[in-house]
Parts: C-alpha cells; structure tokens; sequence
C-alpha cells in the first residue's frame, strides 16, 4: 500500500534561489541600460553635436560682436 509520504510531490528547489533571480534581475537592468545609453547616444547626442559642427563652421564672434553693438545702437 502506498501511504501519504510516499505520493508527496517533490521539494521545491529553493537552494539559491534569491541569488538566481538577483542575478537574472541585475543582467535584465544592465541590458536595458546599455540598450537604453545606445538609443540616447544615436537619437539625441550624435544630432546635437552634428548641429554644433554645423553652426560653428561658419561663425565668427567678431560679426557676431558687432552686430549687437549696432542693434543696441539702433535702439537707443
């Protein structure tokens, strides 16, 4: 005859559990990090500093300078 200890189901495997999750948890953060710093880094920073590039090839300071001093001019 079989009695109730001999049907029961088998242990739960709780040995390491926590530190297979932590671990799962840790490496999921890490890639959506990384993936996110990817997506950051070729979305918005790449375009700025080509917008940079693109605004600073053909400026100069002096005409800039100038061109204050005779709107403030103008207004007074």
């Amino acid at each position: 005859y079989l009695t109730l200890t001999d049907m029961s189901a088998a242990k739960p495997q709780l040995r390491n559990l926590f530190r297979k999750e932590i671990l799962r948890d840790i490496l999921t953060a890490c890639a959506i990090g990384i993936a996110g710093g990817v997506i950051f880094r070729y979305t918005i920073q790449l375009p700025r500093i080509q917008k940079y590039e693109n605004f600073y090839k053909n400026y100069n300071a002096n005409e800039e300078a100038l061109k204050w001093e005779k709107e403030k001019a103008a207004q007074s």
